[in-house]
C-alpha cells in the first residue's frame, strides 16, 4: 500500500474527512514512529502467547490456568498495542509527503 501522488495532495490539502485517515494511513511514519509501531506489535504477541499458553498446554491433556491477574495484564497488553499502533501509524512524515506530492509536478 503505497502512497501515491495523488494520495498525498489529497493529505496535505484536505484534513478532516475519513479519506484523509486512510491515506494517512498509507503515508510513509517517522523513524520513531516506526520504531514504536515495532515494539507495540511484539507486545501484542507477547500478551497473545500468554493467553495461549493455558489453551497449548491442555492439549496436552494436562489441567492448567494462569492467574486472572496474568490474563487481565496480557489484554491490557494487547488493547495497548493495537492503539499504540494505529495511534503511531497516523503520524506522518510530512517532509516525505510534500516530497511524494511534488514529484511529477
Amino acid at each position: 500500500m503505497a502512497m501515491t501522488q495523488e494520495n498525498a495532495q489529497t493529505l496535505l490539502s484536505d484534513t478532516s474527512s475519513a479519506k484523509s485517515i486512510i491515506n494517512r494511513l498509507k503515508a510513509p511514519s517517522p523513524t520513531i514512529f516506526r520504531n514504536i509501531i515495532t515494539i507495540m506489535i511484539a507486545l501484542g504477541g507477547l500478551g497473545i502467547a500468554i493467553l495461549g499458553v493455558p489453551a497449548t498446554i491442555q492439549t496436552f491433556g494436562v489441567e492448567f490456568h494462569l492467574p486472572s491477574i496474568v490474563n487481565q495484564i496480557a489484554s491490557y497488553m494487547i488493547v495497548a498495542s493495537v492503539i499504540g499502533t494505529f495511534i503511531s501509524k497516523l503520524t506522518i512524515d510530512k517532509e516525505k509527503v510534500i516530497e511524494i506530492a511534488n514529484t511529477n509536478e
